[in-house]
């Protein structure tokens, strides 16, 4: 189902309503259910920004690889993350097996976030002074 087709089936608008436990968040625009998981919304710091990734998804399927590259754009992931991500999707959506770039693999949390990306990830200002190493190479504490 294209992502355009899909925001018909879901409510988009700008509300005060919701969780209490988070009142101010519902006054920014919103979509909800923005993929298939329905507890994954998205919200944005302006109705100008919302409307800039309905357009730029407009047309394409919901779990694609371009929609996920998007997505990533806009929630302010690392560009290697995101391309990490989309590769991993195009593989599923392939059917290759992606356990082969398990090594590669890591999860980080930033920010309140946790997100998944490549190995060589070079974070460029993100966590400076924490090295990322394969587990393989890394010293062991009586070096």
């Amino acid at each position: 189902m294209s992502f355009s087709r899909y925001l018909e089936d879901t409510h988009t608008s700008k509300s005060t309503k919701g969780n209490s436990n988070f009142p101010t968040l519902w006054e920014y625009p919103y979509i909800l259910k923005v993929d298939k998981n329905p507890k994954n919304h998205m919200f944005f710091q302006t109705e100008e920004q919302k409307q800039a990734f309905i357009a730029q998804t407009e047309g394409l399927e919901v779990d694609s690889p371009e929609f996920h590259r998007i997505k990533g754009h806009f929630l302010g992931f690392p560009e290697k993350s995101v391309n990490f991500f989309v590769k991993l999707r195009e593989m599923e959506l392939g059917g290759e097996p992606v356990e082969k770039m398990e090594k590669t693999r890591v999860g980080l949390y930033y920010a309140g976030i946790s997100f998944q990306t490549h190995i060589d990830m070079k974070p460029n200002g993100y966590g400076k002074g924490i090295t990322i190493q394969k587990q393989s190479n890394a010293p062991s504490r009586s070096e």
